[in-house]
């Protein structure tokens, strides 16, 4: 039985596009959209996103009945607005010229009942000072998850300029980011063909090796990317980049860990210290804040453990001590570290933490990021 939708704003939009559903209403007024919606009876909404109204109603819309999805229809160029339109509760988007196969994804995600998304869990890694260690830390992180799961598990490197992900694994993948942003529709089937699959149980995907190529991904790719990893692996490990960027605002959207990476030095506490403030401030919840002190050596560092714990509130995630020469051959090798490495120790513990820990979907998601800035 075909599934009842509403079309608004959008008199290009044909029954064609959109098999197993019926077009119940169209509508042309903000007006008679909101009376459509509240009346109920039909399993998702199709809007124009270059309506000048169409954020303001969206916002209407979530306000007047939450569940039901919402898919925005835009020009491929308008990337800003994408995710802005993400931001205010649009669920999915669907990008001109118009395919059926693009309109059907995005309907079937927008109409899937509640409670029926998947449920992996997502963790950001973020350095607080250059040279942290935040790469390497991803890396072996990602192989521990694995090992733990005993299941797939994925490493998104999302510096795109200057990721290092592929280099750590001596990889060359023939899929990367920038051929996930053309393929227009972005779904699980579409991960698993461009995720790098390493021996080790890791799935990479990683930007493409020419800058150009990696500057013309817009932060709307993050968002799609990540529902879709979510249903394929427990656990997506990301390596941010060092700045505050939408692509990050993005990504830090659906991380239910993010992991500050620390050194024991005054700078890399201190900046610590702020984004945790700032995220707080904002109203991320502080249950998915947590610190990781990396290289770290007993007899080096002024700073002690606890001190850093008692500046930032919380007691540390993990403590990862230093091995360079142990940590590095073995991400050349493409073997793990020895079982009896203390480095990895430190590190399986931190992954079974990550894998015992399960997403908390009640907690607020959005809404934060535009305050700091993160919105163009």
């Amino acid at each position: 039985m075909s599934r009842p939708i509403l079309v608004h704003n959008l008199p290009d939009f044909e029954p064609t596009l959109a098999p197993g559903f019926r077009i119940a209403l169209r509508t042309r007024t903000t007006q008679e959209l909101l009376a459509a919606v509240t009346a109920g009876g039909v399993a998702a909404v199709v809007l124009n996103l270059n309506d000048p109204h169409t954020l303001t109603t969206i916002t209407q819309i979530v306000e007047t009945q939450p569940a039901l999805g919402i898919v925005g229809v835009a020009d491929r160029s308008d990337g800003a607005l994408v995710l802005t339109a993400l931001r205010a509760g649009c669920t999915e988007v669907t990008l001109r010229p118009l395919s059926q196969e693009d309109v059907c994804t995005a309907l079937e995600r927008a109409s899937a009942p509640a409670g029926t998304t998947a449920g992996g869990q997502t963790v950001a890694l973020f350095g607080t000072i250059g040279g942290a260690g935040t790469t390497t830390l991803a890396c072996h992180l990602a192989v521990e998850c694995a090992a733990t799961t005993q299941q797939p598990v994925a490493l998104v490197d999302l510096d795109l300029e200057f990721g290092g992900v592929a280099g750590a694994f001596d990889s060359a993948p023939n899929f990367t980011l920038a051929d996930v942003a053309r393929a227009g529709v972005i779904d699980a089937a579409l991960i698993e063909r461009a995720a790098l699959a390493l021996p080790n149980g890791v799935r990479l995907l990683t930007p493409p090796p020419e800058l150009d190529d990696a500057r013309a991904i817009d932060a709307a790719l993050v968002l799609p990317v990540l529902h879709a990893m979510r249903g394929l692996y427990p656990v997506s490990v990301l390596d941010l980049p060092r700045q505050l960027t939408p692509l990050v605002g993005a990504a830090l959207e659906l991380a239910d860990k993010l992991i500050l990476v620390v050194q024991l030095t005054v700078p890399s506490v201190r900046n610590a210290r702020r984004l945790f403030g700032a995220l707080q401030r904002e109203g991320v919840p502080r249950e998915r804040l947590e610190f990781v002190v990396n290289r770290y050596r007993r007899s080096l560092h002024l700073l002690t453990v606890a001190t850093v714990e008692q500046e930032l509130g919380r007691p540390a995630f993990g403590v990862v001590p230093s091995d360079f020469r142990a940590v590095h051959q073995a991400l050349d090798t493409g073997r793990p570290l020895a079982d009896r490495n203390p480095v990895r120790a430190a590190i399986q513990a931190i992954a079974q933490k990550i894998v015992g820990d399960a997403p908390d979907a009640a907690a607020p998601r959005n809404g934060w990021r535009a305050k700091l800035g993160l919105a163009r």
